[in-house]
C-alpha cells in the first residue's frame, strides 16, 4: 500500500472521528487543549502499523479518557470553590449570632427571678415515663419533673424555680438531665435549652464554626436547633 495514500486515509479518518463526536465532547476537548491532543493522535495514526491499523472506536475511547480526566479536574475545582463559598457563608451566619439566643443541646439551665426555666427533651424513641431532674451546683436534686409517657420527638418542659420542698430556689445555674426506662434499661436523653451566644470560633476551611455559649458549652453551628 502506498504510504502517501495511507497517510491521507488516516488523516481523513481522524477528521471524521473528530466531526462525529457530540458537541459536549468537543467543548471538553477544547478545554483540555484540543490542538495538542490532535497532534498526538495524528502522530499515532502516522506511525501505526499499516497492516493492523487502530480502530475508530479506539480513537474515540482515548478521547473519552482524556475528556474524563479533564472533567474530573474541573469538577474538583468547582467543588473547592463551592466549599469555600459555603464555609464563608457559614462564618457570616455564625458571626451574626453573637449576643443572640439560640436553642441548643446543653445541660445547663439559668434560673432568674420571675422567669421559669424552659427547655425540651430530644426523644428518639417513645418512653413510658419521662423524668427531668433539676440539680444544684452540688449535684443534689432540687426538683424532679414527672412528664409521664411520651412519644418520640421533642418534649417541652418547664421548671418554675420551686424545689421539691415548695421553697423558691436561688437564682443561678442548675444542671438539667432527662431519663426514663427503655426496654427495661435506664436511658438518658439530651436536653435542648435556650442560651445566649457569647462568641464564635470560625476555624479553618471545611470546619464548622464553633459557638461558645453563655453557660460555657461549646457546640458546632450545625447543632443549633432554633435562633431567637
Amino acid at each position: 500500500m502506498d504510504m502517501t495514500a495511507l497517510n491521507t486515509t488516516t488523516a481523513s479518518t481522524t477528521a471524521q472521528i473528530t466531526n462525529t463526536l457530540p458537541t459536549e465532547k468537543a467543548d471538553i476537548s477544547q478545554s483540555l487543549g484540543q490542538e495538542d491532543f490532535l497532534k498526538l493522535m495524528v502522530a499515532q495514526v502516522q506511525n501505526q502499523d499499516p497492516f493492523a491499523p487502530m480502530e475508530n472506536g479506539d480513537f474515540i475511547g482515548q478521547m473519552a479518557q482524556f475528556s474524563s480526566v479533564d472533567g474530573i479536574n474541573s469538577m474538583n475545582d468547582s467543588l473547592e470553590t463551592m466549599s469555600a463559598a459555603f464555609t464563608h457563608g457559614q462564618s457570616l451566619q455564625a458571626a451574626s449570632l453573637v449576643g443572640r439566643q439560640v436553642v441548643a443541646p446543653t445541660a445547663t439551665a439559668t434560673l432568674t427571678a420571675g422567669n421559669p426555666v424552659v427547655g425540651e427533651v430530644d426523644l428518639k424513641d417513645g418512653v413510658s415515663s419521662l423524668v427531668v431532674d433539676v440539680k444544684d451546683s452540688a449535684g443534689s436534686i432540687v426538683q424532679s419533673l414527672e412528664l409521664g409517657p411520651q412519644a418520640a420527638g421533642k418534649i417541652p418542659f418547664s421548671w418554675d424555680g420551686l424545689g421539691s420542698d415548695g421553697n423558691q430556689q436561688l437564682n443561678g445555674k442548675y444542671n438539667v438531665s432527662a431519663h426514663a426506662m427503655l426496654n427495661g434499661e435506664p436511658a438518658y436523653f439530651s436536653t435542648l435549652m435556650p442560651v445566649k451566644v457569647e462568641s464564635v470560633s470560625l476555624g479553618g476551611a471545611l470546619q464548622t464554626p464553633k459557638l461558645t455559649l453563655a453557660d460555657g458549652t461549646n457546640i458546632g453551628l450545625d447543632k443549633v436547633e432554633q435562633i431567637h
